[in-house]
């Protein structure tokens, strides 16, 4: 699934753990580790922190799922093990179902796999509970799965196009939203990233490789506006509030932030902005993400990536980069945030799953 990240490298280095960390030192921020989870074996297609601090769970393309203690970094359990033949196939994506009154608290990940299946798994008992088989005439891949804001409706996307919407409890597709209902064109291309608003469940986006950002509203069946100029290539879109954020696959304009509203390009950040690292190389976006940090209070952006410098970086609410977690031996696919920003997850071809804690108002000398 990510192999086209990597064919630009003609000799890639040895896989390793290893990794370094930099910040700007005016923005007295700096990164902890806290753990480091799993191996160079295979790569970590999707990675998810358990928004109570009690898991870490990533999927690889060997077709493993594999659960680890966030604390001490050790296996916790193997959800699923290698994948020995095609009819057991590859999960390529995972996410915790939200915490709230209607799922009681307990640890439920679900995950979408190359078959075009969607698995739910209890966690805590590490079994299969509940599975949805891809039944259509053509063959279909799941690349994408995200939960609404009270975890009671989830969509997919992926190889055909087609974002569907699902009830959680009943665990059946409720609702597929078809161009032809809504008189508003869909995608072209496979979708990589399908997004909720959390302050709007009727509203998504989702996007791909066809260059473009397609918005719907639920209660009109389909897509409602378009956004041309994003290329999505992995979890690489976001809300916040009426913003929506794009990281695409390419070494310019990789960031950018739109109005979900207008659908006019309010900002293009730079990946090197005009302070510290403003001499550094630019990297393709393979993931992003908004999120607010509790010792601030304020906005910032996680994205990650590869293709030049394999890394992740944090952007202040001024759009600079400020932190710099990188020289990872391949490129970052993968990366999730805890629900108050104080913890940073990042997996990607290497294999690893790095976890860390990210605080403000501690300057640390890395050198």
């Amino acid at each position: 699934m990510f192999d086209e990240f990597e064919t630009a490298k003609e000799d890639l280095p040895e896989l390793s753990e290893e990794y370094k960390i930099e910040t700007d030192h005016n923005a007295n921020c700096s990164f902890f580790q806290r753990s480091i989870m799993g191996d160079t074996s295979s790569p970590c297609l999707s990675a998810v922190l358990d928004p109570f601090d009690q898991y870490v769970i990533g999927c690889y393309a060997n077709g493993s799922i594999k659960c680890f203690d966030p604390h001490g970094g050790g296996l916790v359990k193997t959800i699923k093990k290698e994948s020995e033949s095609n009819e057991d196939p590859i999960t390529s994506v995972l996410r915790f179902r939200p915490g709230g009154e209607a799922t009681d608290h307990e640890s439920v990940v679900l995950t979408g796999d190359m078959a075009g299946s969607i698995i739910k798994y209890d966690v805590a008992e590490g079994n299969l509970t509940e599975k949805i088989e891809w039944t259509g005439d053509e063959a279909n891949s799941i690349f994408s799965i995200d939960y609404n804001s009270n975890g009671r409706q989830f969509a997919s996307a992926g190889l055909d196009k087609i974002v569907r919407i699902y009830d959680d409890i009943a665990m059946k597709c409720v609702q597929e939203l078809d161009p032809f209902k809504s008189g508003h064109a869909g995608h072209s291309a496979r979708i990589f990233c399908v997004k909720f608003n959390k302050q709007d469940p009727n509203i998504l986006i989702s996007g791909g490789w066809d260059n473009t950002i397609i918005i719907y509203d639920i209660r009109e069946k389909g897509p409602v506006n378009s956004i041309i100029g994003a290329d999505i290539s992995g979890e690489a879109l976001d809300f916040s509030d009426k913003k929506i954020l794009s990281g695409s696959n390419r070494l310019d304009k990789q960031l950018q932030i739109w109005d979900l509203e207008s659908t006019d390009l309010l900002e293009t950040i730079s990946w090197n902005g005009t302070g510290h690292f403003k001499d550094r190389e630019e990297t393709k976006v393979f993931c992003c993400k908004f999120f607010t940090h509790t010792d601030t209070n304020k906005e910032y952006i996680l994205a990650g990536g590869g293709g030049v410098t394999n890394e992740i970086r944090i952007f202040n609410e001024s759009r600079e980069p400020i932190g710099v977690i990188g020289d990872f031996s391949r490129a970052c696919y993968t990366c999730d945030i805890s629900p108050i920003g104080d913890s940073i997850l990042c997996a990607g071809g290497d294999g690893v799953m790095r976890l860390f804690r990210l605080m403000f108002g501690v300057d640390m000398n890395y050198d």
